[in-house]
């Protein structure tokens, strides 16, 4: 558990995340480029100049449920606070490289809360902070830092949630109403819920289907304001973002590619981006105008589900390719890859043996790894999407260490051990 001793390293492994990470921005130039979030920009904008969460895309359409609301508010409070456009720019990106900082940091306390030495958490957040091998995405890759900082937040809660005996029902729905919140900022999430939950009734002991149910109450209730103003506004009723089917149409059809920056990059014609994405192509945005978002999302769906039916080969070989790459996509600039991909195998080599030592806490991680990511693998990928789970492969890498050096010595004779040999 969370002891004051704690404390010292993990304000040492923020404010070296942090300082690094800052200064990346600043020597990189991000301060001085636009902000360029696209959607976020422009509900943000939105939001303090129409007072309406809405207008998303190339033309002004009205409410949206394009984004999830709680990272948008947060960037249109600092838009709000901070009036010229290069204060924004830096307000949002120093904010996105705090959050970044905090999951790093958050790792000693999840190592105490999973009962591992609080060494793993420290050479594990060490080395995140002070080797940011996504710099970018840590600061420009909008909400992906907070998604991060948010998941290693709820996860030490679940965990502590999963060890308490007998357990409250406040915290039960502490617990539920965290995860709420994070799906409100990071709505597929619901899958590692919903995953969690299915551990906590059937894996943890003295785990009861009442505290399961108070979570999941706790769940709807954190959600209800946004789908009630969901209703309200569209007449739907839907699970906080709108425009799964605009993403699934944007990644299956002719001559798609499984990564994103393939298809964003491609030139004229074969920029399938300029073509039809709302945000992008003007007329596009008109249709939205005109059907209203819900009904333009649900045609793109009905799109993208005929073009998968006329098209299974190709269907399955994007999501063939999209399962591979979102585990062992290659980076910009290449070398990174010779750090990222063994990192992953060792990764999975640490939950193994994580079995052996902390069962609760390797079915944590694996419900993690299992329900994150089958949303990507149906649309186009970027590095951003998986960076939520960058964190595991080094916390269960600093795991395989310490348990690899345990190993090392085992045997060995200590000095207390060694006996002087007295001859007669």
């Amino acid at each position: 558990m969370f002891r004051l001793r704690t404390l010292p390293p993990v304000v040492i492994i923020f404010a070296l995340a942090f300082a690094v990470r800052v200064a990346f921005i600043f020597l990189a130039g991000l301060d001085r480029q636009p902000l360029n979030f696209g959607e976020v920009d422009r509900v943000a904008e939105s939001i303090i100049s129409r007072h309406v969460f809405g207008n998303p895309y190339a033309l002004p359409t009205g409410p949206t449920a394009h984004l999830a609301p709680v990272y948008t508010w947060l960037v249109s409070l600092l838009f709000r606070l901070f009036g010229s456009e290069s204060l924004r720019t830096v307000s949002v990106l120093t904010f996105n490289a705090a959050c970044a900082s905090g999951q790093y940091a958050l790792l000693v306390v999840f190592a105490m809360v999973c009962r591992l030495s609080r060494r793993v958490g420290i050479l594990a957040g060490g080395v995140g902070a002070l080797v940011p091998l996504r710099p970018l995405v840590e600061t420009r890759g909008w909400e992906t830092s907070l998604t991060a900082f948010g998941l290693v937040a709820v996860l030490t809660l679940t965990m502590v949630w999963w060890r308490r005996h007998p357990v409250s029902a406040w915290y039960s729905a502490l617990a539920g109403f965290c995860w709420g919140v994070l799906l409100l900022e990071a709505p597929q999430m619901l899958l590692v819920f919903a995953a969690m939950l299915a551990i906590y009734v059937f894996v943890v002991p003295n785990s009861t289907f009442l505290q399961a149910a108070i979570a999941i109450l706790s769940v709807s209730l954190a959600i209800l304001p946004w789908t009630v103003r969901n209703v309200r506004t569209f007449g739907h009723l839907f699970y906080i973002r709108s425009n799964f089917g605009l993403e699934l149409s944007m990644s299956n059809h002719d001559g798609a590619g499984p990564v994103y920056m393939q298809e964003f990059g491609a030139v004229g014609a074969h920029n399938f981006f300029q073509q039809r994405h709302p945000g992008m192509n003007p007329q596009e945005a008109r249709l939205v105008q005109q059907m209203g978002e819900i009904n333009y999302h649900h045609a793109r769906l009905r799109e993208a589900l005929q073009w998968i039916e006329n098209h299974p080969r190709e269907f399955a070989r994007l999501t063939a390719l999209r399962i591979f790459y979102f585990w062992f996509m290659p980076s910009f600039p290449w070398y990174k890859d010779f750090i990222l991909f063994p990192l992953v195998i060792v990764g999975m080599i640490g939950l193994v043996r994580l079995f052996w030592v902390e069962p609760l806490a390797a079915w944590l991680l694996t419900a993690c790894w299992v329900a994150f990511p089958p949303v990507y693998y149906f649309i186009f990928l970027d590095s951003r999407y998986r960076y939520p789970l960058d964190w595991t492969f080094l916390f269960l890498a600093s795991f395989l260490f310490f348990e690899l050096q345990k190993t090392a010595f085992v045997g060995r004779p200590t000095l207390s051990s060694i006996k002087p040999h007295h001859s007669r």
